[in-house]
């Protein structure tokens, strides 16, 4: 076999998607342990990494859960203990997301999307509101 032979092959677009899973994960994991980014309180953003790590592994199988069920969980993290500032969170997010606006069936599309944003946006809505508790403030 000659090397430009290899060149021809199209690797496993599963195995690719698994392969990004597993480093998105592991880089989350080790940005996670050193500790300056996510604070204090790592257990909330290394079940998220962990969680947004499965969402890509099977993104190309199951689209419309696996974009749905990112958006829930980093919404719901936001909402909960706010923005960790994992960078493979937010790329394993939007890797999710690509799955299920690419394929997803447009029926199943149009359920899912408004799902994976009402928790961002009912955040959104408490942060502007004085009835949480916090400032009205945009800032």
């Amino acid at each position: 076999m000659r090397l430009g032979d290899l060149w021809n092959e199209r690797p496993d677009p599963v195995k690719v998607d698994r392969a990004l899973a597993l480093v998105l994960t592991i880089a989350g994991e080790l940005q996670i342990a050193a500790g300056g980014i996510a604070g204090e309180e790592r257990l909330g953003p290394a079940l998220l990494t962990a969680v947004l790590g499965l969402a890509v592994a099977y993104r190309r199988a199951y689209p419309t859960l696996a974009g749905t069920g990112a958006g829930i969980a980093m919404g719901l993290s936001i909402a909960i203990r706010g923005d960790p500032q994992v960078i493979s969170n937010a790329i394993a997010y939007l890797c999710a997301l690509y799955g299920l606006a690419v394929w997803s069936p447009p029926r199943r599309f149009a359920l899912g999307i408004p799902r994976s944003w009402s928790p961002i946006s009912s955040q959104a809505r408490c942060t502007v509101s004085a009835r949480c508790g916090r400032s009205a403030r945009w800032w």
